[in-house]
């Protein structure tokens, strides 16, 4: 036994949270302007002003096929936002706790040679596996296996 263990990486999630969130903001503009579409189509505009007979007929149906169209399509992108928005904020978590786990390990491994520095010869303790070293690198190795076991995805 010559040194601590080596710390388990600590490393974030895929994924940039500031770009997710232009994302879900460009995504939920998206899901407005279909809305609004959707809205200005069923409304008193619609029709085809100055067009006759079968032409308008036809006219008519095709804004009315479009605005259903526009409709379904803002609920589905509105979706999409939703879904999207809770990744980002599944993603923020995670990070956050990387983060946390990250603080922590840092103050363990502090912590950890701050005690080899206070014993009397800390070279022979390490060396000759000593008692008081073997403690400190049991406590170590003991903050490592909780993280670790911490990090195991579900």
């Amino acid at each position: 036994m010559t040194a601590l263990p080596e710390t388990i990486p600590l490393d974030h999630p895929r994924g940039d949270p500031a770009a997710l969130d232009e994302l879900v903001q460009a995504v939920a503009r998206v899901a407005h302007l279909l809305t609004v579409l959707a809205g200005d189509l069923t409304g008193p505009s619609a029709a085809a002003p100055g067009w006759l007979g079968a032409d308008a007929t036809a006219a008519a149906a095709q804004i009315g096929s479009v605005a259903g169209l526009s409709h379904q399509m803002a609920g589905a992108v509105l979706l999409a936002t939703a879904r999207l928005s809770a990744y980002a904020d599944r993603l923020g978590e995670a990070r956050r706790r990387v983060d946390a786990l990250r603080e922590e390990q840092d103050e363990d491994y502090r912590r950890a040679w701050r005690l080899v520095s206070e014993l009397p010869d800390p070279q022979a303790e390490f060396r000759f596996g000593g008692p008081a070293a073997a403690a400190v690198v049991e406590e170590f190795r003991a903050g490592e296996d909780s993280r670790r076991r911490r990090t195991r995805p579900c």
